[in-house]
């Protein structure tokens, strides 16, 4: 698949380990437990019906993304200033005990067509040299009970990119095991995975 325009698109998104690429994110009990926002919607895999949308997250055929309908976890907007420090909010939704569950996210700040990478830039207040980490948000530990609960990320430093790029976010029992979006190998149990394609609406923010 392609992005912004014809760039190869080399998000993992298919957690089937027979296509040889890096295997997107799967929760096997969406919807049990923990999951971000309001809804998550149960699916087989990015790329495959069964899927509680009853249609799929991505559609490789047509070069079509960015369909799952339970994204709804990150509060919007977020602002992203040109290589300063920033930090946004998420939505978990808990039904289980308390119990360590990690929240990651990544934003494609230089427009590759994936994640991971890691941009150096000049703060404009500090006139220092900084680095631009696309795994913005690592492993955040969370210990929380069951409720409706509004959680802020650690700072993280930013790109302003002035146009469209893609966001994720994970949340699972299990902490995350690379820079470029990937789940673990046999799966999360619990969680949820959404993807946003971000647009800069105003000055240093960003909205889907």
């Amino acid at each position: 698949m392609t992005t912004y325009g014809g760039i190869s698109a080399s998000f993992p998104s298919v957690f089937d380990p027979a296509t040889g690429a890096p295997q997107g994110p799967v929760h096997w009990a969406p919807g049990q437990d923990t999951w971000l926002g309001a809804g998550v919607s149960a699916e087989q895999d990015a790329d495959k019906l069964p899927d509680a949308d009853t249609w799929t997250n991505i559609d490789p055929a047509t070069n079509a993304a960015n369909r799952d309908g339970g994204d709804d976890g990150v509060v919007f907007p977020i602002s992203l200033p040109q290589c300063q420090l920033s930090q946004f909010q998420f939505t978990l939704n808990i039904t289980g005990a308390v119990m360590g569950r990690y929240a990651n996210a990544w934003f494609d700040f230089n427009r590759n067509g994936q994640w991971g990478d890691q941009i150096q830039c000049v703060d404009p207040v500090t006139q220092q040299t900084v680095t631009v980490n696309e795994w913005a948000v690592q492993n955040q530990l969370t210990s929380l009970g069951p409720g409706i609960h509004t959680v802020t990320t650690p700072q993280f430093r930013s790109l302003d990119v002035d146009a469209s790029l893609w966001m994720r976010i994970t949340v699972a029992e299990a902490p995350s095991p690379a820079a470029d979006g990937r789940g673990v190998r046999f799966g999360y149990e619990i969680g949820e995975t959404e993807d946003y394609l971000l647009t800069n609406t105003q000055g240093t923010t960003y909205s889907p």
